[in-house]
């Protein structure tokens, strides 16, 4: 074959068009500046946008001085999440040249487009205008049109505008760079004369949204896409110093391999909106780990199958030896307060305590709205366990299924007020130990209103309730904590002491409760007493309920004082006597007479039957009218308020217990009442 023609010479290279958008070239992650889409997620307190790339997790944003210092400002493009209350220094480094690439620029509404120099971070080390971002357009270049550059051709450029030697072509790549031109816009019409402009025609309507439009983000809030988002947003805000607020798309689905974890003494706000979003620990780790003093809120969210690390399994709780291995979602451990609002916890378990929850020598814990399913612990709270920590607080609270080794649901240890106000609590199991539902000891003031107990089984004591003192490491005075029972219900419970409630050296009431269908297999079918007062009134009834014959089918009572103040429930009868303060005589001149004083002692003998102190005060004479069973006793007492009643000090021996002073109860008097005798009341 006859040898090929010569190729025609190379045309001469035109001037370089200044630097535009780079597919390839030098940046060291240059992927997250190749034909990547950046979505506006916020601003910053400057009332900047800033951007994201939700596949690389890179930043771009504008920062007024990148070392709140001298430093112009300039849009940078860096892995770091800024900050959207600083007002410098956004990413907190206190440096200029920490992101990929970065361009000075006074204006922030938005990162300088079409053809503007960047200066971007190259393999080779160091910044550089090689290969930049993007840069002015030659009047007559073509709008659109893409154009090969030959290394050399790069590399003298280099040399004629930067001083760079050939060896420096070695930090680039050796292979064609592709440019992609931008198409520049046609230039705008002239306007039409303002007789001769069209009517524009009307928009057409919008479509009806598919689902309600999504709540706009609460200032200074960032969206969390996954675990990993949520702890940069924790970790900026203990860097900054701040709060840390993040919210959650509805219906996401988070994954967490491991624990998002807060140290630092802000206050962590994670939320969802609408149907919420879920976080999954796939029976492999917890959500959440707080100390350090670090307050954490939770709201319309869902947990499932988070898990507490395996530690080796000791019998009983102990706040002495803080356990990582508790908390299957959330595990707290000299934190600040803990709020959940709206959410739910389904198939979480801790190989320690607290099923789903742990909270350890923290703040408040307050709970509202929230459910737990089928979760537990090997230890102590099948849910929920709180130690040495503040009031804990839960309101229209339901545990199903729980089960641990005691409280199934909920175990509270020397820690302060605790208050259930509408709580659920059905098939709730303490395997060895006591409270099949709720054991607290040690602690403050408990009360209980509008709760329901259904099902519920201790391996010891308790069926539904367990409140006490010793049972863990914890000890308490004798009867120092109150225990409010309100118009609750107890069903078909059982344990081997107190089918539904054992109560110890406590003074208990129970008001407008029932009490039914429980079993002990010891003593105590519905209720077991030791120590302490306990006092049944406004109609509570026990029925039903059973035990082996003699040991208490209703109640056992061990050196304790039980009373049941009338009414008596529906088609009961109960002997009773009025508890009032019996006095010494009143008294007579030394002939026997009646004296003044005798005359008005004898006429207010029944108010002074009514008042603690031997000389009421006008306050308390009003107390002690207001506990005559008639109107008109009232009425008549209260006008002589004024008067002089010549009480006498109350006798030795009284019919009830009624002196503060001796651990008993003055709003007994006046009430007509059952002193229960002691071991067992069948029914």
């Amino acid at each position: 074959l006859p040898p090929l023609p010569p190729l025609p010479p190379l045309p001469p290279l035109q001037p370089l068009p200044p630097p535009f958008l780079v597919t390839g070239g030098c940046a060291s992650a240059s992927s997250v500046l190749d034909n990547i889409e950046y979505a506006a997620v916020g601003y910053t307190a400057s009332q900047a946008p800033y951007y994201r790339d939700a596949s690389s997790s890179y930043y771009i944003y504008w920062d007024p001085s990148c070392d709140s210092g001298a430093a112009p400002a300039r849009w940078i493009v860096t892995r770091c999440a800024p900050s959207t209350t600083a007002s410098s220094n956004l990413d907190g480094c206190g440096a200029c040249y920490e992101g990929l690439a970065y361009i000075d620029s006074g204006d922030s509404s938005s990162p300088p487009l079409g053809t503007s120099a960047w200066r971007v971070f190259c393999d080779g080390g160091g910044y550089g205008s090689y290969g930049g971002l993007l840069s002015d357009l030659p009047a007559l270049w073509p709008p659109s049109e893409t154009s090969m550059l030959r290394s050399d051709a790069v590399a003298e450029r280099n040399r004629r505008d930067w001083g760079y030697d050939s060896d420096v072509e070695d930090a680039f790549e050796q292979i064609d760079l592709t440019l992609a031109l931008l198409s520049l816009p046609p230039p705008p019409l002239p306007p039409y004369p303002p007789h001769m402009a069209p009517t524009p025609p009307p928009p057409p309507p919008l479509p009806p949204p598919k689902s309600p439009p999504l709540p706009p983000l609460v200032p200074g809030e960032a969206p969390a896409y996954s675990r990993d988002d949520i702890q940069d947003e924790i970790n900026s805000a203990m860097a900054q110093g701040r709060n840390a607020s993040v919210y959650i798309l509805p219906g996401a689905r988070l994954a967490f391999s491991i624990e998002v974890t807060c140290s630092g003494k802000i206050h962590v706000s994670v939320r969802s909106s609408g149907e919420g979003a879920t976080l999954d620990g796939g029976k492999s780790s917890k959500m959440f780990y707080v100390t350090g003093g670090c307050s954490l809120y939770l709201g319309v969210l869902h947990f499932v199958d988070g898990r507490g690390d395996f530690k080796p399994h000791l019998a009983r709780p102990s706040v002495a030896r803080p356990q990582r291995s508790s908390g299957g979602a959330v595990y707290a451990y000299q934190a600040g307060d803990i709020a959940t609002k709206d959410v739910s916890f389904t198939g979480c378990d801790a190989e320690d305590s607290g099923g789903a929850v742990s909270v350890s020598d923290s703040g408040d814990v307050s709970m509202e709205g929230v459910s737990f399913s089928e979760c537990a612990a090997g230890d102590g709270g099948g849910a929920v366990i709180v130690e040495a920590s503040g009031d804990v607080s839960m309101k229209g609270v339901s545990f199903s299924e729980c089960t641990a080794g005691a409280g199934g649901a909920v175990y509270v240890s020397g820690s302060g007020d605790v208050s259930m106000d509408s709580a659920r609590f059905s098939e709730c199991t303490a395997d060895y130990g006591p409270g099949g539902a709720v054991l607290v000891e040690d602690s403050g003031d408990v009360s209980m209103d509008s709760a329901s107990f259904s099902e519920c089984t201790a391996g010891d004591a308790g069926g539904a309730v367990y409140m006490g003192w010793g049972w863990g490491l914890g000890t308490v005075d004798v009867r120092r904590s109150n225990f409010i029972v309100t118009d609750s219900t107890i069903s078909g419970c059982s344990a081997t002491l107190g089918g539904a409630m054992f109560v110890e050296s406590v003074t208990t009431s129970v008001l407008r409760t029932t009490i039914t269908d429980c079993y002990a297999s010891i003593y105590g079918g519905g209720l077991y007493s030791t120590g302490g007062r306990t006092t049944l009134s406004n109609g509570t009834l026990i029925s039903g309920c059973s035990a082996p014959e003699g040991r208490g089918s209703s109640l056992f009572l061990i050196a304790s004082e039980v009373s049941y103040t009338l009414p008596a429930p529906a088609g009961r009868w109960l002997p009773n006597a009025r508890c009032e303060v019996y006095r010494e005589a009143c008294p007579t001149d030394s002939s026997g007479n009646p004296t003044p004083e005798q005359t008005a002692c004898l006429k207010h003998r029944d108010d002074c039957a009514l008042a603690e102190a031997a000389e009421p005060s006008s306050e308390e004479k009003e107390t002690a009218c207001s506990r005559h069973s008639s109107p008109e006793q009232q009425e008549a007492c209260r006008e002589t308020v004024e008067d002089p009643w010549y009480c006498k000090a109350p006798t030795f021996v009284q019919p009830c217990k009624w002196k503060n002073e001796t651990g008993g109860d003055p709003s007994l008097l006046g009430k007509s009442l059952y002193q229960l005798p002691l071991l067992p009341v069948d029914e």
